[in-house]
């Protein structure tokens, strides 16, 4: 079900791209509503938005703990980007295709970075995208208590109708579609873009 962005090519959508041990590490992880499976086809971390391998991004980050922390794709340990304008946030940015509704949406979220949770020496950093176009980045504490839960940007992103398109058929170009299009919930009965409440660490 899950096709993850190989380490080389998420690397080169970052502003740091070696991997040392000198330096807290980034563990990067894709998320997405149950019933809002998507394709994430642009992605960047303090760089201009760049076009990455499309990946099937399938999880239940709006579920229980233990099914936030068992779906998703693309996990990978990068060294952090470094902190272009010094402005203590990292500019996230992505373009995604929801799967069921073949909408496109594009959005940018500056993240603070004193407020991204740091488990065992690494930065847990998760981007999570919902029903009509929102995006969040969530920062959990490791464990299956809901008081770990931590979301703590997020923003409704804007429509690209240009990038709309069918994947539902491209079952051979992105393994796991059909896997997961039987189980998938009926989507969202509202058009908005809800942003859930925000939990930052403490």
């Amino acid at each position: 079900m899950e096709k993850a962005i190989s380490l080389l090519a998420t690397c080169t959508l970052l502003s740091a791209c070696t991997i040392t041990h000198d330096l807290l590490y980034l563990g990067l992880g894709f998320n997405s509503y149950e019933n809002t499976p998507v394709i994430l086809t642009h992605y960047a971390m303090e760089m201009p938005l760049a076009e990455t391998p499309p990946m099937l991004i399938a999880g239940a980050a709006d579920q229980s703990m233990s099914e936030r922390n068992g779906g998703g794709a693309g996990n990978s340990l990068l060294s952090p980007p470094k902190d272009v304008g010094r402005d203590g946030q990292w500019q996230v940015s992505a373009q995604w295709i929801e799967l069921m509704t073949n909408k496109a949406y594009r959005a940018t979220l500056n993240v603070p970075i004193k407020d991204i949770h740091i488990e065992h020496g690494g930065y847990v950093f998760t981007p999570i995208f919902g029903p009509n176009g929102l995006m969040m980045i969530g920062s959990d504490k490791v464990g299956l208590d809901e008081s770990y839960r931590r979301n703590i940007v997020a923003v409704c992103g804007e429509r690209v109708p240009s990038a709309d398109a069918e994947w539902k058929d491209k079952q051979g170009i992105l393994p796991g579609i059909d896997i997961i299009l039987p189980k998938i919930p009926k989507p969202a009965d509202y058009t908005d873009c809800r942003i859930p409440a925000l939990t930052k660490n403490k």
